[in-house]
């Protein structure tokens, strides 16, 4: 890595930050939706999933719709903070050699993901858990993760190889840490959510067969 400033360099970096950011939302957001919610749709259809998913309840102290839209905010903010201060930083040193320097921007979206697909009855009209549709929704989750992840470390590695920004006041040090803060936030929001899913889940087939059990004992004592 050479101190000091290349415009070339700068754009590159800048470049592979927001790309970074796209391969982001691509996970966070694009696989979460289209993937996982879409897969759940089939595979969980009833009140109960509508209150984890995107209603709330006073059995859940958390919405996962909420959830994930909040570190999806938040690496956006951090993915534009980080835009912004390798811009500034090209700026500054432009203003000091003289050299020419066209001002970059943020070029992420801010996506939401929307879980009101999930239904209080599964497509096939019935209430509750078709259990064998739910291990291949589920083993998105980590999918996500890992991708998520993959995307966060090329923009840590962008920052790291940015020797236009200033070391003295370790600004790369602060721009690193704000992203692999987010790193650690998708792991552990999405391990919480994973297990949260699988026990409101396992609760609610347990109810399921308790109630089907109980049902089956009143025919037989009206036979």
């Amino acid at each position: 890595m050479v101190t000091g400033f290349n415009p070339e360099d700068v754009i590159s970096s800048i470049n592979k930050v927001n790309d970074a950011y796209q391969e982001l939302d691509n996970a966070l957001y694009g696989k979460t939706q289209n993937n996982f919610v879409e897969k759940m749709v089939s595979a969980w259809g009833s009140d109960v999933a509508q209150q984890f998913f995107f209603r709330g309840g006073d059995r859940f102290s958390s919405i996962f719709q909420d959830r994930i839209n909040g570190i999806i905010k938040g690496s956006y903010d951090t993915f534009q903070s980080v835009v912004e201060t390798m811009n500034q930083a090209a700026i500054n040193w432009a203003n000091l050699t003289g050299a020419q320097w066209s001002s970059m921007s943020f070029s992420g979206q801010l996506n939401e993901v929307d879980a009101t697909c999930i239904k209080d009855r599964l497509p096939s009209g019935g209430v509750g858990v078709v259990e064998e549709l739910i291990p291949d929704a589920l083993s998105e989750l980590p999918i996500i993760v890992s991708e998520s992840e993959a995307a966060l470390d090329t923009a840590v590695n962008a920052v790291n190889n940015a020797g236009f920004l200033d070391k003295a006041s370790n600004q790369a040090a602060a721009l690193i840490s704000s992203l692999e803060k987010i790193k650690q936030e998708i792991s552990e929001v999405i391990t919480e959510e994973t297990n949260s899913i699988n026990k409101v889940i396992e609760d609610e087939v347990v109810e399921h067969q308790q109630t089907a059990s109980t049902n089956t004992e009143t025919f037989e004592i009206q036979q």
